[in-house]
This record gives C-alpha cells, structure tokens and sequence, in this order.
C-alpha cells in the first residue's frame, strides 16, 4: 500500500535538511533525557509527540531537529507536503491481482525455487 499511496498522494519530503549530528544527539540525551525531549517534543508539536512514542530516540531527535532548523513542527511540514502531491487526471488506473490466492502461490513456488538454487554467489 505504500505504492499506492505513494501514487495517490506523494510521498513527503524530508523536512528540515539532513538528520543525525552525533555530538548534539549526545548532548541533548546527557542534559535532559529522552523523557524530558519528549515532553519538549509534546509541548513544540504535540501532533508528532502523539504518535512518537516516548522511548523512540530516533524519531524525537529527528522531530526537534527540524524543528531547531526550520522553525516549523514537522507535524504540519508531513501534512502540507502531501497535499496535491498527484494530479488526480494523471491517475486512471490502477492494477491489483484479481486473485490474491493465485499470486500467493506464485510467491510461495518462487520462493521454494530460491531455498533449492541455495545460497547466492
């Protein structure tokens, strides 16, 4: 479905630069914690904080980090992003296996086939 959605909606993108400076990272979880980032978090975009849980490091460093640099929360950065990402005249048609049992076995036989050629060299 993230084809699809993809197709559909457009894919964000990725607010605020480049993730990840290690010594800020390292800093930030020395003074304060990742409990106390994500309070911040909740209190500078209470949208992101909701659905990062508390002890997802990497996830409330990114939210804080765009927020540092862009001055926007990164709730609202996703949410624009995505609108209108698609023309909807430019998506007709879309294709899915009128019978998922079929393309099932033909995963489960590709599969099988993979596990007898062994490992690849």
């Amino acid at each position: 479905m993230l084809y699809f959605r993809a197709l559909q909606s457009g894919l964000a993108r990725a607010a605020g630069g480049r993730p990840g400076d290690p010594a800020a990272d390292r800093g930030a979880r020395r003074v304060t914690g990742w409990p106390a980032l994500h309070a911040e978090l909740a209190r500078l975009d209470p949208a992101a904080a909701a659905r990062i849980r508390p002890n997802d490091r990497q996830r409330i460093q990114r939210a804080l980090e765009v927020i540092e640099r862009t001055g926007r929360p990164l709730s609202a950065q996703l949410a624009e992003n995505l609108r209108g990402a698609t023309r909807s005249e430019y998506l007709r048609l879309v294709l899915a296996p009128a019978d998922r049992a079929a393309l099932g076995l033909r995963i489960a036989q590709r599969f099988d086939a993979m596990l007898r050629r062994g490992p690849a060299r």
